[in-house]
């Protein structure tokens, strides 16, 4: 069942035999340690799968991960000790190539627009979601610092207690997110 671009998500319960079988098929593996922590007490050693180029990162579902793909980033960071060049360049370029997505995980003309800004000098690994400053998907704003709102046309809202904007289709009911238009109105 497994062929060339086949994900298995986890991948807990596979062997070192099983791994190696996994790569030479052209498989890769999806890892969200935070919901194998929290299930299993467990999580892979991820070393080898990443040195060939075969492991993404996933932050599963929030019953049993962590709450989004930033803390799931940040935990890895502690697990494994990466140094914050190699777990953006896995998060990114290394991610686009795993999965075969030749048109993104870099900027560069003619690529798909997808970048987040954050404040100068804080690592990813180290950011949270109310320290995003910007999020740009295929060249549409969703996310962005209030200063930035109003001319991209995104709705205030506050985010873990901070004032951001995000675009209106992205509205729902997320513990932490506020719709803040109440507030401007009264």
């Amino acid at each position: 069942c497994i062929a060339p671009g086949t994900l298995l998500v986890h991948g807990l319960g596979l062997s070192a035999a099983q791994q190696r079988r996994l790569v030479e098929a052209g498989a890769s593996v999806v890892w969200c340690p935070g919901s194998n922590l929290h299930l299993f007490d467990r999580t892979l050693d991820p070393d080898w799968l990443f040195a060939q180029g075969r492991l993404a990162l996933g932050s599963d579902s929030r019953i049993s991960g962590s709450r989004d793909f930033l803390t799931e980033l940040a935990l890895v960071r502690e697990l494994t000790g990466w140094s914050e060049a190699r777990l953006e360049t896995w998060v990114t370029e290394g991610a686009a190539r795993m999965l075969g997505l030749s048109d993104r995980g870099r900027l560069e003309p003619g690529l798909r627009a997808d970048l987040i800004a954050l404040p100068p000098g804080l690592p990813l690994s180290q950011a949270t979601r109310a320290d995003l400053r910007l999020v740009v998907v295929a060249g549409r704003p969703l996310y962005a610092d209030p200063d930035l709102g109003e001319a991209l046309s995104l709705v205030p809202v506050r985010v873990d207690g901070r004032l951001k904007a995000i675009a209106p289709h992205l509205l729902m009911s997320e513990p932490g997110l506020e719709c803040v238009l109440e507030e401007a109105e009264a």
